[in-house]
């Protein structure tokens, strides 16, 4: 009772569903009599047999497309991987069929223990975890009526880089890495075998990394006898570095910047701001450089950090000196003899032309706020030409061109 009420059952089903056809069914019979009649209990590692002709023109192809590189990542060790689908596909006259023998069956699928194939010595498999998808990955390999036979494994692929060269140089540096594609083990009975490989513009891969922080600028072949070389571009994607660093470096470089044109305030607000500035870039050194100080070039944006402290260290300096001189005698002394030096110099004389002929409307309103007569009593006043007054002012005039020539040079470098 219970086997008719099954076989109602199933008989039911296929009627009802397209692949329960007899169609299907047959279909289906006739791919396993395929598959047992091209691989009678064949060995994985063991070629399948072919003769001098069919050894001579014997083809190992690897192809890689762009939707095919999944990722890019660095290990724990600095070592720079790329996951791919690595399909490999290879000619061999004894797997060809007559299709019509078989219900014009025009490919079949294998499991791969059930058909030789080539094996690279630079990846490592990936094998997933869940028995579903182990059974989905090992069915890769075709088998199509001319003899042509294709696998398709997901590769973890390392990839050696220069070593004067950093893939975590910022904000994005190119690097030149490669990776060596031997030829497969197990096959030194056959005398020529070639690796070809299609490879993929540049522009088609440079926005698969977004999410890891790297770009792939191309991804290119060169062939060796017994080998394939895959030379790839590597950068850094800049935009991941956007709000957590470029944002803030900038900021913090023009507030530099305009700090040194504030108008006059007193001393202890200058030297307030001066070091407060200086606290929050050298947390910026702190906090970026456990990410960036590896680089074997200095980062861009150490660099410019570093010289932002320098520049307010040199202003912080400036305030301190001018405090000083007015209540130290012996640096009133000093400076009253590097004033006079310096008003006798070329260098004076260089200042004062430079100033009438080039920055007379920036001194207008200084020299009406000056009394010549007070000047005259206290030689350590600043007025528009005396020393204390060039230094101030070559001092802020250099560091905010340095500065803004970085801050500028390093926006251009994200693009």
């Amino acid at each position: 009772m219970t086997s008719s009420l099954v076989s109602m059952i199933a008989g039911f089903s296929c009627f009802m569903l397209a692949p329960c056809s007899a169609a299907n069914t047959f279909k289906a019979a006739e791919e396993l009599k395929l598959r047992d009649y091209l691989l009678p209990a064949r060995d994985r590692l063991v070629l399948p047999v072919l003769d001098r002709a069919e050894k001579a023109k014997f083809a190992i192809n690897l192809t890689i497309q762009a939707d095919h590189i999944l990722d890019m990542t660095v290990d724990s060790n600095g070592v720079l991987w790329l996951d791919m689908i690595l399909c490999m596909n290879w000619n061999a006259s004894s797997l060809m069929w007559d299709p019509r023998d078989f219900n014009n069956v025009t490919y079949t699928a294998f499991y791969t223990n059930f058909v030789w194939s080539p094996i690279l010595e630079v990846h490592e498999i990936i094998i997933p975890q869940s028995a579903f998808a182990i059974s989905q990955y090992w069915k890769f390999r075709m088998v199509s009526w001319n003899g042509y036979t294709e696998f398709c494994p997901q590769v973890h692929m390392p990839l050696s880089c220069a070593i004067e060269e950093s893939y975590d140089a910022f904000p994005a540096e190119e690097f030149n890495c490669n990776a060596v594609i031997k030829d497969v083990s197990p096959m030194s009975h056959i005398q020529h075998i070639s690796i070809n490989e299609g490879t993929s513009p540049g522009k088609a891969m440079r926005s698969f990394f977004t999410g890891s922080g790297f770009e792939l600028l191309f991804l290119q072949r060169e062939q060796g006898k017994n080998s394939a070389m895959l030379r790839a571009a590597v950068r850094r994607n800049s935009r991941q570095w956007m709000n957590s660093v470029t944002v803030p470096v900038i900021l913090i470089g023009l507030l530099s910047c305009i700090s040194l044109w504030l108008p006059d305030q007193t001393p202890t607000r200058t030297l307030l701001f001066c070091f407060a500035l200086i606290a929050i870039l050298l947390l910026q050194i702190q906090l970026y450089s456990r990410h960036l100080m590896h680089c074997s070039k200095p980062p861009t944006v150490l660099s410019l950090l570093g010289q932002l402290v320098v520049g307010q260290l040199l202003i912080g300096i400036l305030v301190i000196f001018e405090v000083s001189l007015e209540n130290s005698d012996s640096i009133r002394r000093l400076y009253a003899q590097l004033d006079f030096v310096y008003s006798h110099s070329v260098v004076h004389k260089y200042a004062e032309w430079t100033r009438v002929n080039f920055f007379g409307w920036a001194f207008e309103k200084f020299d009406e706020e000056v009394d010549p007569n007070e000047s005259q009593k206290n030689p350590q006043e600043e007025t528009p030409m005396s020393f204390l007054f060039f230094a101030g002012i070559t001092i802020r005039f250099f560091v905010t061109v340095v500065s803004l020539y970085n801050i500028l040079s390093f926006c251009v470098m994200l693009l």
